[in-house]
């Protein structure tokens, strides 16, 4: 009886250590984030949402997430809902190298 305790302690000790390792793991990407600026760019005739990013990024960065980064900070729900002469907020790229 004693033995099924012990192993049930353990088997619960084990998913209570792997449920906290899950979580923080997804925590991690807001932790070791950084403080992103942003600069307004006025939108023209022509632009999409990927060539104002790919205009705003450098070389290390995946222009995916700075496109995703564009459309969550403007509230954009597609990428179509630009118009020329709007105000997007873009982030400047890092200068740590």
């Amino acid at each position: 009886m004693k033995k099924k305790k012990n192993i049930r302690q353990r088997l619960f000790g084990y998913i209570l250590l792997l449920g906290l390792l899950a979580i923080a793991s997804t925590q991690l990407g807001w932790v070791y984030r950084g403080e992103t600026e942003y600069t307004p760019v006025r939108v023209e005739k022509g632009d999409t949402v990927w060539e104002i990013a790919s205009r705003s990024t450098n070389d290390e960065t995946d222009i995916r997430y700075v496109v995703s980064d564009i459309m969550e900070t403007n509230h954009l729900s597609d990428t179509q809902d630009i118009y020329p002469g709007q105000i997007l907020n873009v982030p400047v790229p890092s200068g740590d190298d």
